[in-house]
């Protein structure tokens, strides 16, 4: 993995959209670019750090929506079929259908409540 990218005056020219003569300061054309750098660049730049350097991590979003539903219907789910579960294992039984859900574009509460009935069935031996 590389520890930065290259900021030379033509990768900013072109992202400012202005020809190569007009950026006039020296903008790190011999060495990589850390992270802070990155940061302050994308600033600059109106960018995504992200876009910029390799080691910057695109954070992950959560839809709180969908993660109380799954919660909520694996904990149902369990609860009806009198499950004996410990807490460690529903909660990732929820996180796996949540991936799966969130990977999938499920968002209908029946196929969630259908996924937690068979995750709960597989994961006891009632």
């Amino acid at each position: 993995m590389r520890e930065g990218v290259k900021v030379t005056h033509a990768s900013v020219a072109r992202r400012m959209g202005v020809k190569v003569g007009s950026v006039t300061q020296d903008l790190n054309e011999k060495y990589p670019v850390g992270q802070s750098a990155a940061e302050r660049w994308a600033k600059f730049l109106d960018m995504e750090p992200w876009d910029i350097h390799p080691g910057i991590k695109k954070p992950a979003v959560t839809n709180e929506k969908l993660m109380r539903t799954t919660i909520r219907e694996v904990l149902d789910a369990a609860d009806t079929m009198e499950a004996d579960i410990d807490a460690e294992t529903i909660g990732m039984i929820a996180s796996k259908i949540y991936v799966d859900c969130e990977k999938n574009e499920i968002y209908d509460v029946e196929r969630i409540r259908e996924k937690a009935r068979t995750a709960i069935m597989f994961t006891t031996n009632k």
